[in-house]
């Protein structure tokens, strides 16, 4: 039987066209892909690619024209003929006609029945239709590792779409950190069904067909998710790829998939719901790979679920280093930050994407030349995160995305995982808010567990939350939502997440009213702070959503109003009016009921001073 090895670290510096064409050589009969309208094999997609290569030279000439793909889910990609690619997304259509004249392509490959892309040539790509162009040779291209592949425009989480430039070599590079991670079979069926304008397709793309499994695409935009469980299943899908929201779809009560060997999460944090929809729906020796990549970098973090301990880990980290990828965490000068401190991902590599087209200042900006003797070069991800003692690398948030209060940088991660926990919620994604008053809360958006009747008081969930988050983590608004928004690629949209309204705070219940002066003047001195009056001196103020800078607001209050310096220390210790007055001991009590006292007496000559001098002016001439 023939075979070849697996793609390995020595195919590096060849074309993806010289790899294919040694699989499609190796293996011609063997289910290369799996499609919708029918099945292509390595022999049959090695002759089309070959055919489709002939044309673009006879029509462009032998130069590195770009060819835009105006294509649907599926269709091959251009690798063969020494033109890089630039895909185009269906879903904004307003931006093709600015990305056709920045790349200045010669060209748009259409999908048969579509309507051509106005003022380009066009050319129909059919790849199912028996009368499509065949050749058993590509053209006389010299094509090697440094000729560029593709430009892919980011969806621009990071500000306004960039197009994002790459070479032969890089992919292929890319291709074989994910063969190393995944560990693919000849056997192996990948999902893709990921846009063909969104990157994060060709790692299911490449791996695949260039270690000789099946590639099966799937339309989620044109088909939806409902009918996408029954395909994983029809389809025996063993490689399943996507964003952890999109795998969650999959946890059906009647669902399970027996042939799914791996799933891998990329593009956004595994929640514990994820994790749980694996362990409850896929085989026991299944496995789980979470994976931190993105179109400058590749994939450059990997994280392997163990199943005996999935149930106590809360997110999923990024894992640890892929071959030829380092990753430090920096500050926003470029210094590095030890162990725990959070700072920018930064990616170290020989393999990162040449830069942005067009974009000198963002590629100097977002790429940067390592001070070695080899030119390695470092990119800013532009993501949050933190290494722990072992090295793992753990997400936090997009830097825009970050919720930092006081000056600080808070990972939502531990404080969504304990909403998770509480049973009272299937997903949640913390936001900042800005109240009245300039004061900065957090809030928690969150999915009811069993629908609009599991709703919670906010003050309800703050106390399921107390204990298992700290004290000033807990948030000062909480909604409850039918859904979470998500993005086009399936991932959380924090900017589209709402403000909260008044009766999402979280709010004092009636209770025992301040019974002393001390009482009076702590509940006084917190109602200045919070802008509401505290009901109940029981209440533990910390439920309340209340954070380190409130306490520090708190004591100076109580110190203009009492003279009492308690510390913060004290009031973390005892977070309750009546708890805080008692602490204080019965000797300051009967000095603060004195200085009340006083200051009420002094209220009332001061008002009887006022008032027998307005008198006398009436009776003034």
């Amino acid at each position: 039987m023939n075979t070849i090895a697996p793609l390995s670290r020595q195919d590096v510096d060849r074309s993806i066209g010289s790899r294919f064409g040694l699989v499609a050589s190796t293996w011609p009969d063997r289910l290369a892909v799996l499609g919708e309208d029918g099945e292509l094999s390595y022999g049959r997609l090695e002759k089309l690619a070959n055919g489709l290569a002939c044309q673009l030279v006879e029509r462009l000439g032998p130069g590195r024209d770009a060819v835009a793909l105006d294509l649907p889910q599926g269709t091959a990609f251009v690798v063969k003929s020494g033109k890089s690619f630039v895909p185009l997304d269906r879903r904004r259509p307003e931006s093709a006609g600015a990305i056709l004249d920045a790349c200045q392509c010669a060209l748009v490959l259409h999908d048969v029945g579509e309507a051509p892309t106005p003022t380009r040539p066009s050319l129909v790509v059919d790849p199912w239709r028996h009368g499509s162009a065949c050749a058993d040779s590509p053209p006389a291209i010299d094509t090697d590792g440094d000729t560029r592949c593709y430009v892919y425009y980011t969806t621009g989480t990071t500000g306004n779409p960039k197009g994002v430039v790459d070479i032969h070599r890089n992919v292929l590079h890319n291709a074989w950190r994910y063969t190393v991670s995944l560990s693919p079979r000849a056997d192996d069926r990948f999902s893709m069904i990921q846009s063909p304008s969104f990157s994060g397709c060709l790692s299911s793309l490449f791996t695949s067909l260039l270690n000789g499994a099946t590639l099966c695409p799937f339309d989620l935009a044109g088909h939806g998710l409902a009918p996408l469980a029954h395909w994983v299943r029809a389809a025996g899908i063993t490689i399943f790829h996507s964003v952890p929201s999109i795998f969650q779809c999959l946890a059906r009560p009647d669902a399970d998939y027996p042939g799914l060997r791996i799933v891998r999460l990329e593009g956004d944090r595994a929640t514990p719901a994820s994790i749980e929809a694996w362990r409850a729906h896929c085989p026991p020796d299944s496995r789980l790979v979470i994976g931190l990549g993105a179109t400058e970098c590749g994939l450059a973090r990997r994280f392997e679920v163990d199943r005996a301990r999935a149930d106590t880990m809360g997110l999923a980290p990024l894992g640890y280093p892929c071959p030829d990828v380092d990753v430090h965490i920096e500050d926003d000068d470029g210094a590095a930050l030890p162990p725990g401190e959070i700072g920018e991902i930064v990616v170290e590599s020989d393999y990162l994407a040449t830069g942005y087209l067009g974009r000198d200042d963002l590629t100097a900006t977002a790429f940067r030349k390592v001070d070695t003797a080899c030119g390695r070069r470092r990119y800013r991800t532009g993501d949050l995160g933190y290494l722990d003692a072992d090295g793992c690398l753990h997400h936090v948030a997009r830097k825009g995305d970050a919720l930092r209060i006081n000056g600080t940088t808070i990972d939502p991660a531990p404080i969504e995982c304990a909403v998770l926990a509480t049973g009272m919620a299937v997903e949640c994604a913390l936001g900042l808010h800005v109240d009245e008053r300039g004061t900065t809360r957090l809030v928690l958006y969150y999915v009811p567990a069993h629908g609009g009747d599991a709703v919670m008081a906010p003050l309800a969930m703050n106390r399921a939350l107390a204990g298992k988050v700290p004290g000033d983590r807990l948030p000062g608004w909480i909604v409850a939502l039918d859904a979470l928004p998500v993005s086009a690629d399936g991932k959380v949209a924090r900017d589209r997440l709402r403000p909260p309204s008044a009766a999402h705070r979280v709010r004092p219940e009636a209770g025992v009213a301040p019974r002393t002066g001390i009482e009076r003047v702590i509940a006084d001195a917190w109602q200045s702070v919070l802008g509401y009056p505290l009901d109940d001196v029981h209440q533990d103020i910390f439920e309340l959503g209340v954070d380190s800078l409130a306490c520090i607001q708190f004591l100076e209050a109580l110190e203009r109003s009492a003279g009492l310096r308690p510390g913060i220390e004290r009031v973390f210790d005892h977070p309750s009016v009546a708890a805080l007055a008692n602490d204080l001991g019965r000797g300051r009590e009967r000095r603060v009921e004195t200085r009340v006292a006083g200051d009420e007496r002094r209220r009332q000559r001061a008002t009887a001073a006022a008032t027998i001098k307005t008198r006398r002016r009436r009776h003034e001439p």
